[in-house]
Parts: structure tokens; sequence; C-alpha cells
């Protein structure tokens, strides 16, 4: 029998022995008295038998770090902490954190060289959307989608922004360098690097290493950038799931796939992009500029440049320009932007 049984009996017996004895005796002048007291002494009882109960759910010490996790179910609304990792006292040695927000996806076994997005990037939607649904049309095989148009029409800028857009869904993303048809072997060479393949002297049988670990790896996309000659990659594309992406100013990739072809900007992206890399200028500025430049990507972001860098009103730009064209292109420098390596870098 427990101990706040005892107590309790024993309040009960020493009352009912304490009232016999009164009325035994014939002393019934403080019969009353002990009544009162075997109440208060019962509800004392009482009160101890409640406390005791309360306790006796409470562990009388704390569990094993070891069996912690056995003691939790349910969902939780954030990351799980342990009371010993904070220094302090938590029932059941536990507490769950404050929600955060979704938890950032680990990428930490993802490759990609892609460059950075252009924060100026504008417009363009539709044609993200249909590169999106070229390459994703066929899950069997793989797929092939060329950008195809004139230099400085923001081929290059386009497939950019479609990568660091669907970044998520890939496991591996390389750029391939493709102006000139040797330094293909040399971007490939790096990837079996990254990859942790051996690099040997034999090139087909690193780019047989390296399609047996894209296959491996799951989902890839490879993008080759301002590519002359469709045989140029010959034996670089895997032949089986995965997307491609091309830009060129040539013909003849039909051959390889799908092919989309680029042209200058709509007006209304062409008012949206100069308003925010020239927001001093009026509506009427803006029109000039984009009649003027053609709504040519490169060309609205080298006036842009020209004028965020000499402080120039746009109403002078566009007075200099209708003087000279050719000179004021060529001032406005782009960053990032080599015009003897690459017409389609900036934007």
């Amino acid at each position: 029998m427990r101990r706040w049984t005892w107590t309790l009996v024993s309040s009960i017996v020493a009352t009912a022995l304490a009232v016999a004895v009164n009325l035994g005796t014939g002393n019934e002048n403080h019969l009353w008295t002990w009544l009162i007291v075997g109440a208060l002494i019962l509800a004392g009882s009482l009160t101890t038998v409640w406390t005791q109960r309360s306790d006796a759910s409470i562990p009388s010490k704390p569990l094993p770090v070891s069996d912690m996790h056995n003691n939790v179910s349910g969902s939780i609304d954030g990351p799980l902490i342990q009371a010993r990792d904070i220094g302090s006292v938590v029932t059941n040695n536990y507490f769950t954190a404050a929600p955060t927000g979704t938890p950032p996806t680990d990428h930490s076994s993802q490759l990609s060289n892609i460059p950075s997005c252009n924060p100026n990037f504008t417009g363009r939607t539709t044609l993200l959307d249909q590169i999106d649904r070229e390459l994703n049309k066929n899950s069997s095989s793989v797929s092939i989608c060329s950008l195809r148009g004139i230099g400085g029409v923001g081929k290059t800028q386009l497939v950019v922004e479609y990568a660091q857009r669907h970044i998520n869904a890939y496991d591996v993303i390389w750029w391939v360098p493709s102006e000139q048809s040797e330094l293909i072997p040399n971007a490939f060479a790096s990837l079996a690097g990254t990859l942790g393949l051996p690099v040997g002297p034999d090139p087909a049988l690193s780019r047989r290493r390296i399609s047996t670990e894209l296959r491996k790896r799951g989902k890839w996309l490879l993008i080759f950038d301002n590519a002359d000659d469709p045989n140029s990659m010959q034996g670089y594309i895997p032949d089986f799931a995965g997307h491609v992406l091309i830009t060129t100013r040539r013909g003849g990739f039909t051959a390889l796939g799908t092919v989309l072809d680029i042209d200058v900007l709509d007006r209304t992206d062409s008012r949206d992009f100069l308003r925010l890399r020239i927001p001093r200028a009026t509506t009427g500025e803006i029109e000039d500029l984009a009649d003027l430049l053609g709504d040519l990507p490169l060309a609205l972001e080298q006036a842009a440049a020209y004028v965020d860098a000499t402080n120039l009103p746009p109403a002078d730009y566009l007075n200099l320009f209708r003087a000279r064209a050719g000179g004021m292109l060529r001032a406005g420098k782009v960053v990032g932007y080599n015009p003897g390596r690459d017409q389609d870098r900036a934007r």
C-alpha cells in the first residue's frame, strides 16, 4: 500500500477514536471541537493525496538521452532541439523551435558552372515558357533545343535566365563555350574533373565516363553557347534522357532538334527595360531610344550603360546618338561583355 493511503486511513481512525473516547467518558463538552479537528485532519489528508497523485505523473529523473526520441509523437512546426543543447529544463527534454519557413534545399551535391543571372533581365516570358515545353516534351530520350538569332539579340542571356530559374530541377548544369570548336573538349575535361572522374589523353574514353556518370546523377542540362557548327558537338551529347540548350547565329541545327528563332524585344519589354535602367528618362525619351536602337537588347544595354556612366541627360544622349550612332554605342561599355568573344553576353 502506498504512503498516501496509510495517511488517509490513519487520520480517519484517529478522528473516530477521539470521538468514541469523548462519548464513552460522558465528556460531551469537547465533542464538537474534536469533530472540527477531525474534519481538518481529513481535509489535510485529502490535499496530501491529491498533491502526491499529481506528482506521481512526473518522472522522478530525466529520461536517458538514448530514449528521448521515443517520447515525441505527432508533427512539429520547426526543428526539434534537445534541452541539453540549450542548457535549460524543458518538459520531456524537447521543445519545438519557432517556425522559420521552409528549410533551404540542400544542393551540396549539385554541379553547375552557369553564369550569374542578369539583374536587369526583362521580359521574354513567352520564350522561356516555350523553351521549357520543348525540353520537357520527351522524357525518354535527349531533348535538344537551339536558340538562333543575330548577335546582340540576347540568346545567351536567355539561356542563362532559363538555367537559373530551373536550377533546382537539375543535378548537373554545365556551360560549354562553343564559339571555337577546339574549346569544347576543354570544357568537358573540366566537367570530368568536377565529377571526380579521371581525365586521360583519350577524349572518347572521357566522354563515355561522363555519360555514365550523368546517367547515375539523374537530371542534367548541357549548354553549348555560341556554337557555329553542329558537327563540332558530335559525340559530346549523351544519347539518353536529358536536356541540351544551344545558342547560335548559324543554320543547320535543325538536324539536332528544335530551333527557336530569337527576335528583338517586344516594344513593351524595351520600355520596361529602359525604365529600369534609366529611371529619370521621360516616356517620350524612352520611346525615342527604343525606336533609334531598334529594340535590340545589346544596343539598349549599351545606351543605358553610357547614360549611367556619364550621368548624361537622356535628351542629350539622343542628340549625340543621332549625330554619331556607331561611336555612342561603342562607348557604352557593358559589364561582362567582350565583343571579340561573345556578342550575346549582355543585355
